[in-house]
């Protein structure tokens, strides 16, 4: 991941894909209703600032990888969108051929590995993927997100503690609405905000609200991990 040069054409394609993920989102949901799409259904809308900022961000090679709210980031990284139309509504032409459904998008060939619907259990993944990309002298990143709920999985603090230890190539994104699924962060977690968690970590602690291409961005040329709290308004 490198810094790049953010022009008027940049933030006007940033607003014309966040429109179309609304919309795209938006169509789910109506389908949804229909019982055109089966089992559950999570949608991004109010979070596409985050996707449009980190996903620009990105190299070749670099790694994307998140939980049950997964439709729109696959497009961000180049697929097609009828593919993921096509797994939401369970068709062999879907991404995961029509298996995984709303919560299991996988397009390992732009660099997008799911799409998990076991809170918390994507973070030491994405860890892994940067563990790999380390192994074999790839200078690449990966980009691991999780919602507000997941920090209080032990399974985050496992990987924080060890992205430290072996300074792995990861970038931690917590998407932070403040009420996880339905319960207010100040009734569920001893500090807020929720980034002042991991300060006991040395990783390095990045607070932003929409655009990601700080200091986690320098991650190849010098390996080290980061943690980084967004806060939106998704509803």
């Amino acid at each position: 991941m490198a810094k790049k040069r953010i022009t008027k054409a940049t933030y006007l394609k940033w607003y014309e894909d966040m429109l179309f993920w609304r919309k795209f989102e938006d169509m789910a949901a109506a389908l949804y209703i229909q019982q055109k799409i089966r089992g559950f259904l999570h949608l991004y809308n109010g979070q596409e600032a985050i996707l449009a900022g980190s996903a620009y961000a990105m190299e070749d090679g670099d790694n994307m990888i998140t939980a049950y709210r997964n439709h729109v980031q696959p497009m961000a990284l180049g697929e097609d969108p009828r593919r993921i139309m096509a797994e939401l509504m369970g068709k062999v032409t879907g991404t995961s051929r029509g298996k995984g459904g709303s919560m299991h998008m996988f397009s390992p060939d732009k660099g997008f590995w799911g799409g998990h619907g076991i809170v918390g259990g994507q973070i030491p993944l994405g860890a892994g993927l940067a563990f790999a990309d380390q192994y074999f002298g790839r200078k690449n990143v990966t980009l691991t997100y999780m919602g507000d709920g997941a920090i209080r999985q032990g399974a985050w603090h496992e990987t924080a503690n060890l992205a430290m230890l072996w300074k792995l190539p990861v970038v931690f994104c917590v998407e932070n609405n403040g009420y996880a699924m339905g319960t207010s962060v100040e009734r569920t977690a001893g500090q807020t905000p929720i980034h002042k968690l991991v300060k006991a970590m040395t990783c390095l602690i990045v607070r932003l609200t929409v655009w990601i291409q700080s200091q986690c961005m320098t991650l190849c040329m010098k390996p080290q991990n980061a943690h980084v709290a967004v806060m939106d308004q998704r509803y």
